[in-house]
């Protein structure tokens, strides 16, 4: 796969005025401007991470490509991630305005080591995942390095090393990310909330949605999206690591 290089942006019709590059940890991050009409959008054999924040509004229509959804809304608070080898190609309605970041491979494996404890094999690859907390501050840090200052001393150092742990916590998948307390959205959260206080009463998909104020398939497909399993299949997982918890104890009290 190739490797980043401000040549991919020059090979796209961006110029030097589109981009600027900023360091963190020894490595280069390149931050571009993307303002672009209607069209099309390919990504392929790329050895990166991006992050896209759209500013504005736009459609995406997935041409080609291995994600299940083939339509996607961006709004403000969205967030795009495509890790390494993902590859996708899509028809753009309207004009689409934001920020990108393309960030070294080898930088992300770094960060989730020291984050998450170990360097995940699978990543998660999203176009338009609602995640208006890793949208906000990867805006906050954009506009400083665009205005090249530092208001608090070291602020735009901790804020990249924020947005860049973010991005592992809730992007990294594999059984071990389950205990790892990510960035999820308010229906999922009311969800879980519901879920741990109600795990021994009687749940359904309709009372659990309820509770989050989505409808059932709306949470289902969070639920899929945010962390890999559907609504029910997590309460049953929950459910038998409860009841073997209770075994184990109750093993260990008659072996006492």
């Amino acid at each position: 796969m190739r490797t980043f290089s401000t040549d991919v942006l020059h090979e796209a019709g961006f110029t030097p005025a589109d981009y600027e590059q900023f360091q963190y940890a020894g490595y280069s991050i390149t931050l571009l401007e993307l303002s672009i009409d209607s069209g099309w959008i390919n990504r392929s054999g790329a050895d990166w991470f991006d992050l896209f924040v759209p500013t504005r509004y736009c459609l995406l229509h997935e041409e080609h490509g291995n994600l299940p959804k083939k339509r996607f809304a961006y709004r403000p608070g969205s967030v795009g991630f495509s890790p390494p080898g993902a590859e996708w190609r899509a028809r753009v309605d309207g004009r689409v305005e934001g920020v990108s970041f393309f960030i070294p491979t080898d930088l992300m494996r770094q960060i989730a080591q020291s984050v998450l404890g170990y360097q995940p094999t699978v990543w998660r690859h999203v176009l338009a995942d609602a995640a208006p907390a890793i949208s906000w501050l990867a805006q906050d840090v954009a506009s400083q390095v665009r205005l090249g200052v530092d208001p608090i001393k070291g602020l735009r150092l901790k804020l990249t090393e924020t947005l860049l742990a973010l991005l592992c916590r809730h992007y990294a998948k594999s059984a071990a990310r389950d205990a790892v307390i990510g960035v999820r959205s308010p229906p999922v959260i009311r969800a879980l909330a519901y879920i741990s206080k109600s795990i021994a009463s009687p749940l359904s998909r309709e009372s659990i949605a309820e509770a989050a104020f989505v409808s059932p398939s709306q949470l289902g497909r969070l639920f899929r999206e945010e962390i890999g399993e559907s609504v029910w299949g997590h309460v049953l997982r929950r459910r038998a690591e409860k009841y073997l918890g209770l075994i184990e104890k109750g093993v260990s009290k008659t072996e006492a």
